[in-house]
C-alpha cells in the first residue's frame, strides 16, 4: 500500500502515494465515509495543478465512488503543488454501512488524475493507478 508510483510527463512527473486513509462519523444514518488523503510530489520543473477521483473495490468485486462520484461529484483537488513540492488533499467514497464490514477484508484502491490546465475539467483520466489495500487498514 505504501507504493509510490511516478506519473505525468518526461518533462513534467509527479509520484503520486496513498498518505492515510479515515474513517469519518457517519453523516447520514446507514452511511459511512471513508477518506482518502492521496500525498503527491511535483518533481518537475513546472507547476501543477490535479483533480482526482477515488473508486473502492471490495473483496467481492462491489465498487463505491469512482469518476464524478467521490467527494461528492467534485473529486479532490490539489491547489498548486510548485516543483519539489508535495501535497496531501482530502477525497472520500461514501458507503452503505451494511457494505462497510467487506472493506475491512481488504480492497483495490483506483484513483484517477486529471491534470486541470484551464477552468474546464475533462472527466477523462490523464493517469490511473491501482494499490491493493491490506485488510484492516479501512476499518
Amino acid at each position: 500500500m505504501n507504493a509510490q508510483v511516478v506519473l505525468g510527463t518526461k518533462e513534467n512527473p509527479f509520484t503520486a502515494s496513498i498518505d492515510s486513509f479515515e474513517v469519518d462519523s457517519p453523516s447520514e444514518p446507514g452511511q459511512e465515509t471513508i477518506t482518502i488523503y492521496v500525498a503527491v510530489k511535483n518533481n518537475g520543473t513546472e507547476p501543477i495543478q490535479l483533480v482526482w477521483f477515488s473508486r473502492l473495490t471490495d473483496i467481492s468485486g462491489k465498487i463505491y465512488g469512482g469518476i464524478g462520484i467521490s467527494h461528492g461529484g467534485t473529486g479532490a483537488r490539489s491547489g498548486l503543488i510548485y516543483p519539489n513540492m508535495t501535497e496531501a488533499a482530502r477525497d472520500y467514497v461514501v458507503v452503505p454501512e451494511a457494505d462497510f464490514a467487506q472493506l475491512s477484508k481488504g480492497a483495490i484502491l483506483d484513483v484517477y488524475f486529471m491534470e486541470k490546465k484551464s477552468d474546464t475539467l475533462s472527466l477523462v483520466p490523464d493517469y490511473h493507478v491501482r494499490w491493493a489495500i491490506d485488510p484492516a487498514v479501512i476499518a
